[in-house]
């Protein structure tokens, strides 16, 4: 089961911790660049909280989480403290943030992020009672891990913490300004989910030449599948190379043109490569669309249809075994209509020619016949191909890294 930390330290595995403290006694004085987050009570208006929040990854969306730690590292202690730490209900601005504003212009409903109900949930999900100073603190609890995976799809998690005991009485710990080595963060151990996540999608124009090297927006990540198609005149079948060399042709087609398109399936990919090279002996190769997934079977798709247009629509049927992914070329810009057997949900179109339109299958086991109907793709034809997860079950959720168009050639 991975673990994987998200904080400031050279050491953590995600940035994306933002923290600040807020005091009642200057109400009006942002802290986020202090090296100390603290919760505390002195009495007499003197009351101290902070709010942190935390960039959840991509691939924690749809996995179990088995569970989720704070880790602060001490500073002070002062008395016997006591702190309840609650889900934040707003967003807050670490720059900004004070006792009396969360960001410029928008106040709590309640000083210090108090709110019950308005600025943070009134339910408790983990109460801190404990500090060993100069060493890190270990604060842990179901309804944390339950808060994790609550958030994941968003991509945040906002939380509150709140001093519970009388006058006299402080926790103080690092905060993600502080030393590395003694910054906070979130440490997470869970179970991936077994599904597929279409985590980048996009498009891009090839131009002229002969070597092309094309950006795709973000690395692909180890082990997940790169699908892609291609338009190259007849016969100017394109040569791989990098981390992309083992590419497999897995269908052929012909537009009105005469040129062919090609769709790959580049399984397994290592390097976290950002481009995609490759040469081919025309000069002529424009298209590319991808599409990244995890989870996908290193399997050719188990169906494929080609439909050709009837006036200005074109109609792909095709069968699909539990949570497969359906990949369809279409026309830029057009949605298509999904019907046929329930379960299916429109995940993505890309926003240009050749347009992947995909989905996923998140109804019961067994397998379905769905029936898309689009505007007519580029020379009036276009492709529907079925793949097939590494396994089945679970409920799909797709994942995006970037969603976005590109062009250049190098």
């Amino acid at each position: 089961m991975p673990v994987i930390r998200i904080g400031e330290n050279a050491a953590d595995d995600y940035s994306g911790f933002l923290d600040t403290r807020m005091t009642e006694i200057d109400p009006t004085v942002n802290y986020g660049s202090n090296i100390v987050i603290a919760s505390s009570n002195f009495g007499g208006g003197d009351l101290q909280s902070c709010v942190a929040s935390i960039a959840l990854p991509p691939e924690l969306i749809g996995a179990t989480i088995n569970s989720a730690t704070l880790r602060f590292y001490g500073d002070t202690i002062v008395g016997s403290p006591s702190a309840d730490v609650c889900e934040l209900l707003v967003p807050f601005v670490e720059s900004e943030a004070t006792w009396n504003i969360r960001s410029s212009g928008n106040n709590w409903n309640t000083g210090g992020a108090r709110g019950s109900g308005t600025d943070r949930s009134a339910t408790v999900m983990l109460t801190i009672s404990s500090l060993t100073t100069s060493a890190y603190n270990s604060y842990s609890s179901a309804g944390l891990a339950a808060a994790v995976a609550a958030n994941a799809a968003g991509g945040t998690l906002d939380l509150v913490v709140l001093p519970t005991t009388g006058s006299g009485t402080a926790f103080i710990w690092g905060s993600s300004e502080a030393t590395d080595g003694t910054r906070p963060y979130l440490e997470i151990d869970y179970t991936p989910a077994t599904l597929i996540q279409v985590v980048n999608e996009g498009y891009v124009y090839a131009g002229g030449g002969f070597t092309h090297s094309i950006a795709l927006g973000a690395a692909i990540q180890t082990g997940n599948t790169l699908l892609f198609s291609l338009t190259a005149l007849s016969g100017d079948d394109p040569t791989f190379t990098g981390d992309f060399t083992g590419a497999v042709l897995d269908f052929t087609d012909q537009n009105a043109f005469g040129d062919e398109v090609l769709y790959y399936r580049a399984p397994n990919v290592t390097g976290n490569p950002t481009n995609l090279t490759f040469t081919t002996p025309s000069i002529r190769f424009p298209e590319l669309g991808f599409i990244e997934v995890a989870g996908l079977a290193d399997a050719p798709p188990s169906d494929t249809d080609v439909a050709t247009s009837s006036g200005n629509s074109s109609s792909n049927t095709v069968t699909a075994p539990d949570n497969a992914l359906i990949w369809q070329s279409a026309f830029a810009n057009n949605t298509p209509t999904w019907t046929g057997d329930t379960g299916y949900t429109l995940v993505q179109g890309s926003p240009s020619f050749p347009a992947f339109q995909y989905d996923e299958d998140a109804g019961s086991a067994g397998s379905k016949t769905v029936t898309i109907s689009a505007n007519a793709a580029i020379g009036g034809r276009s492709v529907a191909l079925v793949y097939a997860p590494e396994a089945a079950g679970g409920t799909p959720v797709p994942v995006f890294r970037n969603n976005l168009v590109q062009q250049g050639i190098q």
